[in-house]
């Protein structure tokens, strides 16, 4: 796989309109083209070349850090007969609750007019959901 940078990144829109004004296909006079070119699978894979260009160090997401962490936590605490007796009848009740509610748009006026204010329902891909569903009606 092969990668063009742009040695001056200033002139950006008088380079796109002198390729598009280019249309004889005839190669500019000074040969110059302002790309450099370069294998970036050779780059990679040849930790000695001569190359400038690098990847970066290998940043983790804290969120994702942060749901593991809460998920093994959170395993080790079910361990505890009590605590997940509890946990799963809440958690069962929680989820009935949000589950109607987002099958039923009468559900949704009637707990809105009631409460005054519309549930939180969690979803899979924000991993504090369920804890901001849940604290909110504490």
């Amino acid at each position: 796989m092969v990668f063009a940078v742009r040695a001056d990144a200033s002139d950006d829109n008088a380079n796109d309109e002198d390729a598009n004004d280019d249309s004889d296909g005839d190669a500019d006079d000074d040969g110059a083209t302002g790309v450099d070119a370069f294998d970036v699978s050779s780059a990679i894979t040849d930790s000695k070349s001569d190359c400038d260009y690098s990847l970066p160090r290998h940043q983790r997401c804290a969120c994702h850090t942060l749901n593991l962490i809460s998920m093994t936590d959170a395993d080790k605490a079910e361990r505890d007969a009590q605590y997940k007796k509890l946990s799963r009848s809440t958690f069962g009740k929680c989820n009935a609750l949000w589950n109607k509610y987002g099958r039923s748009a009468q559900v949704v006026e009637t707990v809105t007019g009631t409460y005054g204010l519309g549930l939180k329902r969690p979803n899979v891909t924000r991993w504090n959901s369920v804890y901001m569903a849940t604290d909110c009606y504490a």
